[in-house]
């Protein structure tokens, strides 16, 4: 009980009094529920509310009267502030998360704990700034995050430069972490694949890239079947035809999500700024160390979302339309087949002469005065390519 007299604790007395409270308060009276009602965290609250300091007390009655007649949740915000003041408290290993806050506001053992409204709810109170998220999970702001959290939200409006920036890396880290950057075709030659965003390069097409995979990203406001028709169109035209083409989704959530994390960099790099000059004030530096947190919490979501989003999306090549479902299950299956599709057509050979060279074969062939001691790429067999053939018992250049 934080800022409670002295007298009051955690023993079985103070818990005793509490119990009896819960059931004859006129705030509360558990007394006159039936049985299989639960004492659910809320409705410690409001025993023990004289005890929370003031800030908290002024943001549970702002929020109970700006949120609590949310038209699908009624009287659900209020509760679930009240639940995060008190989980506060709690000293042992307890995060504030969407599950955990749900858990505590059941109100009857045959309810499942309400956790879509939850974090619903928990949405509309971060866009009210009245809860933040942290390492620990969803808090009350104080008045210091508040403005912290008033400031951050001027910068969540990346430029055109900024967004496109932060999707491509976001894109990179997807497909690295997800092994989507190489394709090995029936064993014979792995593929790398060079991959662009709406037009802008995600990983260079370098000397061992053999794949073009052109992602392009529509955003919710356009008009996905009408991208879908162009990029079909375009897959025909000469200098697109060699390349696969992938369209996909940018959902809401994930446009929020680049918004946030863009405004939480640009918060690290002005006070890390200050804090290189011993310029940070008090309380600024916890907030600084909590945004670095926030940053790389951001981003994780945003790979998650943006995953989600790449693997609801459709693939071309010169013409021909695959939908992911079709393809597989994943992004790299999904991707793997798309690019299996491509690679008879764009390496019609490829099965002739398919072997592993590092490039000095040439030069050691032209070293040899007897061919017998060629490695077997030279050789005919399954892995060779027969350009050298035995006559009269001695090798010698197939001219075949």
């Amino acid at each position: 009980q934080p800022n409670a007299p002295k007298h009051l604790g955690g023993s079985n007395r103070t818990i005793i009094k509490q119990s009896f409270e819960m059931l004859v308060s006129d705030r509360t009276r558990l007394a006159d529920q039936p049985v299989g009602a639960l004492v659910s965290i809320d409705k410690i609250y409001e025993l023990v509310e004289g005890n929370t300091p003031s800030e908290k007390q002024k943001d549970i009655l702002d929020i109970r009267e700006r949120l609590d007649d949310d038209n699908d949740y009624p009287g659900m915000a209020a509760r679930v502030a009240k639940a995060i003041c008190l989980m506060e408290f709690a000293k042992t290993d307890l995060p504030r998360t969407t599950k955990n806050i749900a858990a505590l506001l059941v109100q009857q053992v045959t309810e499942a704990p309400p956790t879509l409204a939850v974090a619903a709810i928990l949405e509309r109170l971060k866009a009210a700034q009245f809860v933040r998220e942290t390492e620990d999970g969803w808090k009350l702001q104080t008045a210091q995050e508040k403005n912290w959290e008033q400031e951050k939200r001027g910068y969540a409006a990346p430029n055109r430069n900024d967004r496109a920036e932060i999707l491509r890396s976001a894109v990179k880290e997807v497909f690295e972490s997800a092994k989507a950057t190489r394709v090995n075709y029936r064993s014979l030659r792995s593929f790398d694949l060079g991959l662009t965003l709406d037009g802008q390069g995600v990983t260079a097409l370098g000397k061992a890239a053999r794949i073009p995979v052109q992602l392009s990203s529509v955003h919710e406001s356009e008009d996905f079947a009408k991208r879908c028709s162009a990029i079909s169109t375009e897959s025909l035209q000469s200098g697109n035809k060699d390349a696969v083409h992938w369209v996909f989704p940018i959902t809401r959530q994930a446009e929020a999500l680049v918004e946030d994390l863009h405004a939480s960099r640009r918060m690290i790099a002005k006070y890390d700024h200050a804090a290189s000059q011993q310029q940070l004030r008090d309380g600024e530096k916890t907030l600084l160390q909590t945004e670095h947190s926030q940053r790389d919490r951001l981003n994780g979501q945003l790979l998650s979302s943006l995953e989600k989003n790449l693997e609801t999306g459709v693939g071309f090549f010169r013409g021909l339309r695959c939908e992911a479902g079709d393809l597989g299950k994943d992004l790299p299956a999904m991707i793997r087949a798309l690019a299996e599709k491509a690679i008879p057509e764009l390496y019609p050979k490829l099965e002739m002469g398919a072997s592993e060279v590092d490039g000095s074969e040439a030069k050691e062939f032209l070293k040899q005065a007897n061919l017998s001691n060629l490695p077997a790429l030279f050789h005919a067999g399954e892995k060779g390519l027969g350009l050298v053939t035995k006559e009269g018992g001695r090798f010698v250049p197939n001219v075949k």
